[in-house]
């Protein structure tokens, strides 16, 4: 599944600045988060937007619906929003997007019990995946707000995050934003294999059908699939594929079937 990059296709496609100025980042939290796409998925390619000047989200949500409008130009799969606004807002938008076969993902908060989740990781689960903050061995994070009953609180490592912002020499990082993006990956890991289980030209027959792969393409099918693959621990589902679905004895078929039974749940 891992791409080896030519030296002229480049990780990143376009970026886009939808706030005044330029699309630079001058803070590092944005290059963070590219930088764990191309550890983690280096087959994707990005498409970044910026929407703030610093590490607090935009004071409306002007700039979001824009940006949600330029990505879906370039036919995107996946929508990461590292970010959360403390109060409610409304983006319709993210609802007809994800209905057309776009997957949100969104860090659910960084203020552990005195805030509920931020918005848009609020949204209903079929809308929007949220995404809570866990170490290396799947312990829960001081940060995140109380687990909700009746929903999968999913969560993935958000701390001690190596850096890759060059003022950040040998530093680490934590918060909900790299663990929205690491579940972003680990989600373009899921569909890449989904295409590829699909494809006749690379299967003898095709493990996945149109039907599959249009449900996981979106946030509610997606969930399902990052659910599945979670170990539960003090309340929070730590997603952990290499445990439940892709360990050792893992073959494309039974990838493919454990997939399709999930979604049929």
């Amino acid at each position: 599944m891992r791409k080896i990059r030519s030296s002229n296709n480049y990780l990143i496609k376009e970026t886009k600045s939808f706030i005044r100025g330029s699309a630079v980042d001058d803070c590092g939290h944005g290059t963070n988060v590219a930088g764990l796409v191309s550890k983690t998925s280096p087959a994707a390619d990005l498409y970044i937007a910026k929407i703030s000047n610093g590490k607090e989200p935009p004071a409306g949500t002007d700039q979001i619906i824009k940006a949600i409008e330029w990505a879906q130009k370039f036919k995107v799969h996946i929508i990461n929003m590292s970010f959360g606004f403390l109060q409610n807002n409304e983006i319709t938008l993210i609802e007809k997007t994800e209905l057309e076969g776009v997957i949100f993902v969104a860090s659910v908060s960084n203020y552990g019990g005195n805030r509920s989740r931020t918005f848009p990781a609020d949204m209903s689960r079929d809308r929007v995946i949220c995404i809570h903050v866990v170490d290396g061995y799947g312990n829960k994070s001081g940060m995140n707000p109380g687990a909700k009953r009746y929903d999968p609180n999913l969560s993935t490592l958000g701390v001690a995050v190596e850096s890759i912002w060059p003022d950040d020499k040998s530093a680490h990082l934590e918060g909900a934003s790299y663990a929205a993006t690491i579940a972003s990956t680990i989600a373009a890991n899921v569909l890449k294999f989904a295409l590829h289980a699909q494809d006749p030209m690379e299967m003898e027959e095709d493990l996945l059908d149109k039907h599959h792969v249009d449900e996981i393409c979106r946030s509610g099918g997606m969930g399902k699939i990052l659910l599945a693959m979670t170990e539960h621990r003090d309340g929070y589902n730590f997603i952990a594929p290499w445990r439940s679905v892709w360990d050792e004895d893992a073959t494309v078929r039974s990838v493919a079937a454990r997939f399709k039974a999930t979604l049929k749940e």
